[in-house]
């Protein structure tokens, strides 16, 4: 992985400038220099994620979508409810839930699958910045789902516990690990 160069822009001839439009390459004093949005911010340097947040990025998306068609077309099957650790009386009334949850779960994933993108594509700030959001989007909403089974929420009481697990801890390893 190539790491983003952050040049000083000095005033040229005529008091014109050598900087360039954001993500475009420039002559800067005999070297080509890519310059990017957060590149260009003094003293920002940013690497891309390591391979241990890719993998786990992968893992928390794959995860997601695995049981995102679950929640949102077979929550009324007996065995989706011991999937998901639910109990409920009425099918019809957790229907919407459902569905708005497993449509979360596909559009974390498909942020994720964004954001890795950009970074194998050689845009590595904002792919990394992408990945870090959706990271922090599945970690914060696992733990709502955590704050929600103790507040009695979620049926049966503690049914929570693998789904905060299993949707918490890659993107916290994500967010670890794209600090080093």
């Amino acid at each position: 992985m190539t790491r983003m160069e952050t040049v000083q822009l000095y005033p040229m001839v005529g008091g014109e400038t050598n900087d360039p439009l954001p993500g475009k390459t420039a002559q800067t004093w005999g070297r080509r220099v890519n310059f990017s949005w957060p590149s260009m911010i003094k003293g920002f340097v940013m690497e891309t994620l390591n391979l241990v947040a890719q993998i786990a990025a992968i893992v928390g998306a794959v995860a997601l979508i695995a049981v995102a068609p679950i929640e949102m077309f077979q929550i009324d099957k007996p065995y989706a409810k011991r999937f998901l650790h639910v109990e409920h009386a009425n099918d019809r009334d957790v229907e919407l839930w459902a569905f708005c949850v497993g449509a979360r779960n596909l559009i974390a994933a498909v942020g994720v699958f964004i954001g890795l993108g950009m970074i194998w594509a050689g845009n590595g700030d904002v792919g990394t910045i992408v990945v870090l959001v959706a990271s922090w989007y599945m970690l914060l909403s696992g733990a709502a789902m955590g704050v929600a089974d103790l507040l009695g929420k979620w049926h049966p009481r503690g049914g929570s516990v693998v789904g905060v697990l299993g949707s918490g801890i890659p993107p916290l390893v994500v967010i670890i690990a794209a600090a080093f």
